[in-house]
């Protein structure tokens, strides 16, 4: 039965039912505590309905119960980047801890799926949205990483892009003036300009 209430519950979400859905997910967590994708649809439904801290506990039990499925590592950094600033100020969370477990969430979907382009963007993304943590050196390496595994120059050069933000605030001006001359599609040049901007005459 317990499966039978996860399908349904998995079919009322595909026809925008979510509270009914919810429901279902619920019974389902009665009959058996430790179904990861419970927690995570669960999870879901609480950020859908603006309940961010009570969401956090859901997530993170589908990520202890499936530690090696990237999508519920994936989602709990979501979930920590996009109410960064609720879980500091109401739930009173360190900002430093915060950022951390984001960082580390990131990380973790990137390395158990190698292959899924979205998932090493994002993790070299949320260097910059980690405030508290600027371990650029990480980030530059990551950034790195994104471009050269990059399927099109279209990627690869707004890659080279973040690099060259990096590089900027490691102070490694000469390596950034560098990484930016080798952008030359007209589409990025805005941006281009702009990071050039910051360099200065240097």
């Amino acid at each position: 039965y317990v499966y039978g209430f996860i399908l349904y519950g998995k079919f009322l979400c595909s026809v925008d039912q979510a509270k009914m859905a919810n429901i279902k997910f619920a019974q389902a967590n009665q009959l058996d505590p430790n179904i990861a994708v419970v927690k995570q649809q669960m999870g879901n439904y609480l950020v859908e309905t603006g309940d961010f801290e009570l969401a956090l506990p859901y997530f993170v039990a589908a990520l202890e119960l499936e530690p090696n499925q990237a999508i519920y590592s994936y989602e709990l950094g979501e979930l920590l980047s996009a109410y960064r600033s609720e879980f500091i100020e109401q739930a009173q969370m360190p900002a430093e801890v915060l950022d951390e477990q984001m960082l580390a969430s990131f990380q973790r979907a990137a390395e158990l799926e190698p292959e899924n382009e979205h998932y090493q963007i994002r993790y070299a993304e949320a260097f910059f949205d980690a405030e508290s943590v600027q371990q650029w050196n990480r980030a530059l390496a990551q950034w790195e990483y994104v471009q050269s595994q990059s399927e099109s120059d279209l990627d690869a050069d707004i890659a080279a892009l973040q690099k060259a933000r990096v590089l900027i605030l490691l102070n490694d001006l000469a390596q950034a003036r560098e990484t930016l001359m080798d952008v030359q599609r007209p589409s990025l040049e805005s941006s281009r300009q702009e990071l050039l901007a910051q360099l200065g005459s240097f």
